[in-house]
């Protein structure tokens, strides 16, 4: 049974599913950057991990469009059944 009591938004399942995963997802989200800005890191490797990241977000952005193209619906128009019979 809900309680009638709480926020709006904490009242369906999903949201408090949706912030726990935002919660747990933020410590490596803010690891990442920190460790590929380590001053210790070989400049060959932020290159890579550069184009990586830019083939990546490349390669999504094209799948976009690919399927935008892919959901347009082709629709073929028959004209009416004719009984063979001359009308008249």
């Amino acid at each position: 049974m809900q309680d009638l009591h709480a926020p709006r938004f904490f009242r369906r399942p999903s949201t408090l599913v949706i912030l726990c995963a935002g919660l747990l997802a933020a410590d490596p989200l803010r690891w990442l950057p920190a460790a590929w800005m380590d001053a210790t890191l070989p400049g060959g490797v932020r290159l890579a991990g550069a184009a990586v990241l830019a083939a990546t977000l490349l390669w999504r952005l094209a799948g976009r469009t690919r399927r935008a193209r892919d959901r347009e619906v082709h629709v073929l128009v028959l004209p009416p059944r004719s009984s063979g019979r001359p009308r008249g």
